[in-house]
């Protein structure tokens, strides 16, 4: 069986890093610096927090969209649950099925989250030939969703 896979330790970075910061855990989201067993790396973003109003900013780098895509983060729950699409942008869900972590991570920046990437914090990642975004995302279209930026 091929799963996506947090160890130990990815917690234990996000406990450490709980410790030195002072946090607000109702809005922020926390996301790994590293996926093991890709390339993916978004160490130029640690330590740097990720909010709606700098969002624009930091959609310039392609990196960062493999970020917003990534999924796999510690975030409150109650955060996820209320950021839902504003009606004007409703019709992204509908046609942007395979970005789905993609259009969920906008809607929470959208909606006051701010995203922190954590230093130490990895977990094996797996792209694997069934892979729903794999298969469906040649479907999306790029400039609505370049749009966001």
């Amino acid at each position: 069986m091929i799963i996506n896979f947090a160890s130990i330790e990815y917690f234990n970075a996000w406990n450490k890093f709980m410790k030195s910061k002072i946090i607000d855990i109702n809005t922020n989201c926390f996301l790994p610096i590293k996926l093991k067993t890709t390339s993916y790396n978004y160490s130029m973003f640690a330590d740097k927090p990720i909010n709606f109003n700098n969002l624009k900013h930091y959609g310039q780098y392609s990196v960062f969209r493999v970020l917003m895509n990534t999924g796999n983060y510690i975030f409150p729950k109650k955060l996820y649950c209320d950021s839902i699409a504003p009606p004007e942008l409703a019709h992204l869900e509908e046609k942007c099925y395979s970005m789905d972590v993609f259009l969920r991570n906008y809607f929470l920046l959208r909606n006051g989250a701010v995203f922190n990437v954590v230093t130490d914090m990895e977990y094996e990642h797996i792209a694997h030939p069934g892979s729903f975004y794999i298969n469906t995302h040649t479907l999306i279209n790029e400039h609505e969703l370049n749009s966001l930026f």
